[in-house]
């Protein structure tokens, strides 16, 4: 087994753990969804969060793929990981049949946590991508570190405004961002 097979497992592991977690509290809205009053912000939320999951691991897959991977060069990208399934768990409440959660209320009791732990994600993410490899300063090189910035910027906007409109709208331009700077990887590589 080499070193990026040894250290992709674990990664694959906790990455994996919050795809179940989110696809379980799926599974729980599809379940009690007419008992529910359904919030749909915090669906999209979920939904973007499985992205960014498989987004994550992709993105280990392809720039991990080496035979020397020191301690440090582990550890970031097992950060990521670890506030990934975190941010899973707190968007996606557990559910008691016989006293099912208020969802809106649900989103605005974890939203500040969300948002902050997303944010970090990011850091960490940005400096493991500054860690393993000098950013590529091309003019689509800093658009994706640009992109990454506004998502950041657009996170802690979503632990400090509490306004509904405004999440509702949030939710959808963080979706088309991230998934711009998405298509934007394949053309550096």
């Amino acid at each position: 087994m080499s070193v990026f097979e040894y250290a992709s497992t674990i990664l694959s592991i906790v990455i994996g753990l919050g795809v179940v977690h989110l696809l379980g509290g799926v599974s729980n809205l599809i379940r009690f969804g007419r008992q529910l009053r359904i919030y749909w912000v915090l669906l999209g939320w979920i939904v973007v969060m499985l992205l960014v999951h498989i987004g994550w691991w992709y993105a280990v897959w392809t720039n991990m793929r080496t035979e020397e991977i020191s301690f440090w060069m582990f550890l970031l990208p097992f950060l990521v990981s670890m506030l990934l399934y975190t941010t899973a768990r707190l968007l996606t409440p557990d559910f008691d049949p016989k006293d099912l959660p208020d969802l809106h209320q649900h989103f605005q009791e974890v939203r500040v946590a969300f948002f902050t732990l997303l944010t970090l994600m990011f850091v960490v993410a940005m400096l493991f991508s500054l860690v393993w490899a000098p950013p590529d300063l091309s003019a689509l090189g800093s658009v994706e570190w640009a992109l990454g910035v506004i998502l950041m910027g657009l996170c802690l906007s979503g632990a400090l405004v509490r306004d509904d409109r405004f999440h509702a709208t949030l939710v959808i331009v963080w979706t088309v961002i991230y998934l711009a700077q998405q298509a934007i990887q394949p053309a550096l590589s």
